[in-house]
């Protein structure tokens, strides 16, 4: 089966972890067209669980725009603030999350007010069930420009178990530049581990008993878009599934 590919951060997650024979669901919502059709047909063949996920008539589903630059880089253009995407059924969001015991939460996710206070109501909601909570900020500048957002992100880092930012990210979370020392801010916050993804130099283990570089396999890049989603939910699955124990 050759497409359509599940998109969006929190989607391809999603699509990844249920792929590693982790239960997986998602929680969110399109609009009822092609798009939104193809999106579920994909993530239900790929073994999630989509029930959560609300066809919304009146909203087009959510769209992201990626322009690709000569020297490497990436401009992003998003549709989320006008989508189905915010309209998430808090009730029934609820409800599903009453049996889970893990939560992964994408930053671009938090770009849209009325989904962020569903979000921090999950966190609660899994934390008291005693589950935990990966966070990846996946910063955009085109959705950080508010400091409302900014806020968001960093009220993220209290109640995340697994942080797992690029490189480039710690920037905005971070009173240094200095990766170990940056690592040992956001340890001091109550963040148990992580990994900061580097790309082609590969990425970083720390917790709070150990940091340690790992050197990445060397592959021939075709598209880096999704990349970092699906090293999240590889590195997550792994850790749900008792793989790892590297603290």
């Amino acid at each position: 089966m050759r497409g359509p590919y599940a998109s969006g951060a929190p989607a391809i997650f999603i699509d990844q972890i249920a792929k590693l024979g982790v239960n997986a669901s998602m929680v969110g919502a399109v609009g009822d067209d092609d798009f939104g059709r193809l999106s579920l047909s994909r993530l239900e063949h790929d073994g999630v669980d989509v029930s959560a996920i609300d066809i919304i008539p009146d909203k087009p589903t959510a769209i992201a725009f990626v322009r690709y630059q000569d020297e490497g880089g990436r401009d992003f253009l998003f549709t989320l603030q006008t989508s189905a995407a915010t309209q998430i059924d808090a009730a029934s969001m609820s409800e599903h999350l009453a049996r889970a015991t893990h939560l992964h939460v994408a930053g671009s996710s938090m770009s849209m007010a009325s989904v962020a206070d569903c979000i921090v109501s999950a966190i609660n909601q899994v934390k008291r069930n005693g589950g935990t909570v990966s966070f990846d900020p996946n910063v955009r500048p085109e959705i950080m420009q508010e400091e409302a957002m900014r806020s968001r992100l960093m009220h993220m880092l209290h109640p995340c178990d697994i942080f797992l930012p690029s490189a480039g990210e710690l920037e905005h979370f971070c009173g240094t530049i200095n990766k170990q020392e940056a690592v040992e801010e956001i340890s001091g916050l109550g963040v148990s581990e992580g990994v900061v993804k580097r790309g082609s130099l590969g990425a970083a283990y720390y917790s709070t008993e150990k940091y340690q570089e790992y050197d990445a396999y060397p592959v021939a890049q075709i598209d880096p878009t999704g990349a970092g989603d699906y090293f999240d939910a590889t590195y997550v699955a792994s850790r749900l599934q008792g793989i790892g124990g590297y603290g």
